[in-house]
């Protein structure tokens, strides 16, 4: 009350003061042996097919779920994707666009959902509606196996780690941001075969 008498002005030292509260972290498993048995024998459905990729390659769901088949080079001496914005979907920044080799069962059920598009611009038309890519691809995935699709990608980036795989390749497998795109190695061919190498040595089956 004595400060309004006086009239004074004290400004509180503590207004608009913003405190950051460190949330715990979200803690992703890795994959256990029945999931793993699980990928291994899921059928060549869109879901099972886009688990078996995404378990090879460690693309984000939209990556791999918004893939048009002139993104997808199966006849290239290192057969891969190219990870890029295209009609169905943008992409995350530019360190996500970059090439991912396709190595063992990522391969083989890659080469079946080219053969199952039938034709389409997409390779998973079930998920593009309206010309775009729909939010349903984790839902189905969720679905349809109980995994997610983030622990396929952590599931990815463990392996690499723990077989030593030099750090900027992992980077560059992932997408994961690196400052630039990955468009700066095109020109070396040895920057695919090095990933080539890196996902073989991992990829169990």
């Amino acid at each position: 009350k004595m400060n309004e008498e006086f009239e004074i002005n004290l400004n509180n030292p503590f207004l608009d003061v913003k405190v950051k509260i460190n949330e715990p972290r979200k803690i992703v498993e890795a994959l256990d042996t029945n999931q793993e048995i699980l990928i291994k024998e899921a059928p060549n459905t869109e879901v099972g097919l886009l688990l078996k990729i995404l378990y090879g390659t460690g693309m984000r769901i939209s990556e791999c779920a918004g893939l048009a088949l002139v993104d997808v080079f199966l006849d290239h001496n290192i057969p891969h994707v190219f990870i890029r914005a295209n009609q169905f979907r943008r992409i995350k920044n530019r360190s996500s666009e970059r090439k991912i080799p396709l190595v063992g069962i990522s391969l083989e059920a890659m080469r079946s959902a080219v053969i199952n598009a039938k034709g389409n611009d997409a390779l998973f038309a079930r998920w593009i509606k309206n010309g775009k890519l729909s939010d349903t691809p984790s839902n189905s995935l969720i679905k349809g196996t109980g995994i997610k699709s983030h622990s396929l990608r952590h599931n990815l980036t463990t392996m690499l780690r723990e077989a030593e795989t030099h750090f900027e390749t992992s980077e560059l497998i992932l997408g994961h941001s690196m400052g630039s795109s990955e468009t700066q190695f095109y020109g070396d061919g040895s920057t695919l075969a090095t990933k080539q190498a890196a996902l073989a040595k991992v990829i169990r089956f």
